[in-house]
C-alpha cells in the first residue's frame, strides 16, 4: 500500500512538472515573454501563472483553461501532453522581421480576442502588392 501511495504522489509530481513546462513552452512558442502578459492574455492572477511555473500548488481546471485557451492550446494538450485535434507546436526558428512588422506583432498579441479578429480581418483585407508575371526575360 504504502508504494502505491508512493507511486501515485510521484505520478502527481510528474504531472505537474508536464504542465509547467508544456506551459512554458507554449509561452515561447506563443512569443509570450513574460507571466504579466500571459496574465493580461488569461486572465489568470500572474501569481497563479508563476505557481504553476514552479510547481507550487495545484491549479484549478479553470485556470488551465483560461491559460489553455491564451495559448491557442487544448487543456488536454496542456494537462496530458496529447491531443490529436491541436496542431502540433511548431519548431521554433529564427526569422526575421523589421521593427515595424515586431510592433504588429507586439500588437497583435497584446490584444484582446476581438482586438486580434479586427487586426486579421485588416491584414486580410488590406491592398497587396501585385506580383509581376515572369517576363520572357528571366527564362
Amino acid at each position: 500500500m504504502a508504494v502505491l501511495l508512493s507511486m501515485l504522489r510521484t505520478m502527481r509530481i510528474v504531472r505537474k512538472m508536464d504542465i509547467a513546462y508544456r506551459l512554458d513552452l507554449a509561452m515561447r512558442v506563443a512569443g509570450i515573454k513574460t507571466q504579466a502578459q500571459l496574465a493580461r492574455l488569461s486572465g489568470v492572477p500572474e501569481s497563479t501563472i508563476a505557481r504553476i511555473l514552479k510547481n507550487t500548488g495545484q491549479p484549478s481546471i479553470e485556470n488551465l483553461v483560461a491559460l489553455a485557451s491564451a495559448l491557442n492550446r487544448s487543456l488536454d494538450w496542456i494537462v496530458n501532453g496529447t491531443d490529436s485535434k491541436t496542431a502540433p507546436l511548431p519548431e521554433l526558428i529564427d526569422i526575421h522581421v523589421t521593427h515595424e512588422e515586431l510592433l504588429i506583432i507586439q500588437q497583435h498579441r497584446a490584444a484582446t480576442a476581438m482586438g486580434r479578429s479586427i487586426i486579421r480581418a485588416a491584414a486580410t483585407s488590406a491592398e497587396k502588392k501585385k506580383l509581376e508575371p515572369p517576363s520572357e526575360l528571366d527564362n
